[in-house]
């Protein structure tokens, strides 16, 4: 393909990649950050901004007028909510699933299906002959006896598929819990990262002021 196809292509490639056009679309892709909150970091959150902000302040102590120490107390405090908020999550998440009552003795053994009954015997030539031998009221109970035993194992039956349905469910959901635990955890890892990187800059930045304030 030459350049010029090809840069066409790549055009129209990304004309077809820019993600959702409706309104609806747009709004649920703004949203889906907020799911659980933890992918906007701390420093974002409005309703965070005076605690981060007092809480750096007496971290930086005598030095918070010096600008560097004063925003590596930020970046500091505001990585420390961060992994406090995903661990709150991480511990939350962990106690949704130890409360699952299948969580500690899952039904591995559903019920099995029964035997089908025998199939119902019924012809014109055996009530003629129930009738002429006198045993049409036995012949009679007998069947409505077959009947019953058939309406109980269709019963049985739509009640151990609905068991499993719901089995089925129960044990997709829990497998997303998995799958949001494991999140979870990468998240954790890359907020203690963040926040060792915060700690390090931090007593950089007090040890630069500390200097600069003895010559």
């Amino acid at each position: 393909m030459s350049s010029s196809r090809r840069t066409s292509a790549n055009r129209a490639n990304a004309q077809r990649s820019t993600g959702p056009r409706s309104v609806a679309g747009k709004a649920q892709s703004r949203l889906n950050a907020f799911k659980h909150g933890l992918a906007i970091p701390a420093v974002a959150l409005p309703e965070l901004a005076h605690d981060i902000t007092e809480f750096a302040k007496q971290m930086a102590g005598p030095l918070a007028e010096h600008p560097s120490v004063f925003q590596a107390a930020l970046h500091l405090v505001a990585a420390a909510i961060d992994v406090d908020r995903v661990r709150s999550a991480r511990r939350d998440l962990l106690q949704q699933i130890a409360s699952d009552p299948q969580f500690h003795d899952p039904l591995l053994a559903r019920e099995p299906m029964p035997d089908r009954p025998a199939r119902i015997k019924s012809s014109t030539a055996m009530w003629l002959e129930a009738y002429r031998n006198g045993t049409f009221v036995q012949q009679r109970e007998s069947v409505l006896a077959q009947v019953a035993e058939h309406i109980i194992y269709e019963s049985k039956i739509e009640q151990i598929k609905l068991d499993w349905a719901n089995a089925k469910q129960e044990a997709q959901q829990r497998a997303r819990r998995w799958e949001q635990l494991t999140r979870l955890e990468r998240y954790e890892r890359r907020a203690v990262s963040q926040r060792n990187s915060a700690i390090r800059a931090f007593g950089e930045a007090q040890a630069a002021a500390r200097d600069g304030s003895q010559q």
